[in-house]
């Protein structure tokens, strides 16, 4: 419930922003490039708006979802891609999507509530690793895993508290002595920011490949809404 004492914001994310009728300077929003308040995004909603409704009632059979998970797949450079409507939810498809892949998850303690969310509705076990530290991560792996078993690690790509990025080829590297070990990065704070071409941790950190998964946000550096997948044919 709302109550007065809850802070509102009056305008779009940006530097400078109205919250609580008050100007005031703002440096708690994710919205990287201020596009959320760009008038071409806000035209280009508008009009959307007024061709297609306020909201399909069948998500694949909306043209500009199409065009989103076409235009997604192109920026990430893979076969397809996923949108959901929010990024809170991408850790969860995601660890869902890929469950018979892995039998245990290994997870950096600091990650997002999200994560968390996401790998508990697995039911898989769930072994946590002390934050950015790749050392603690291999002694779980061997400490837990019996034989054959594979794990699965995730994390936060970049950790929006600090703005620390994950030591994701170390990661990789700790997991090459388990055949079919799975990395999956919740990447909505570094999409869009990070990596040459802005594809994230997974490319800043040079780990690209058919066991690194991510899941993205295009509420925050792309200045939209909802959540985005990227992957093969096969886990789409």
């Amino acid at each position: 419930m709302m109550t007065a004492n809850i802070k509102q914001m009056g305008s779009p994310l940006g530097a400078r922003m109205v919250v609580n009728e008050r100007d005031v300077d703002y440096f708690c929003g994710t919205s990287y490039y201020t596009l959320h308040g760009d008038p071409r995004v806000i035209a280009a909603a508008c009009e959307a708006t007024r061709k297609y409704g306020m909201g399909p009632g069948t998500v694949m059979a909306s043209p500009p979802l199409v065009e989103v998970v076409a235009r997604a797949a192109r920026f990430f450079e893979t076969e397809s891609a996923q949108y959901i409507v929010s990024g809170y939810l991408g850790d969860m498809l995601l660890t869902q999507a890929l469950s018979n892949d892995y039998d245990m998850v290994f997870v950096d303690d600091s990650s997002h509530y999200s994560v968390f969310d996401g790998i508990r509705s697995t039911g898989k076990s769930v072994i946590p690793f002390c934050h950015l530290d790749p050392e603690d991560l291999r002694q779980k792996l061997r400490e837990n895993l019996k034989p054959r078993q594979i794990p699965l690690v995730m994390s936060d790509g970049v950790f929006p508290m600090t703005g620390a990025i994950a030591p994701l080829r170390e990661y990789v590297k700790t997991l090459t002595p388990f055949e079919g070990g799975l990395l999956c990065v919740d990447d909505s704070h570094a999409v869009g920011v990070i990596g040459e071409k802005g594809q994230g941790t997974l490319e800043y950190c040079g780990v690209q490949g058919d066991n690194c998964y991510l899941a993205g946000t295009l509420s925050k550096a792309f200045g939209g809404l909802g959540g985005i997948i990227p992957g093969n044919n096969g886990l789409m």
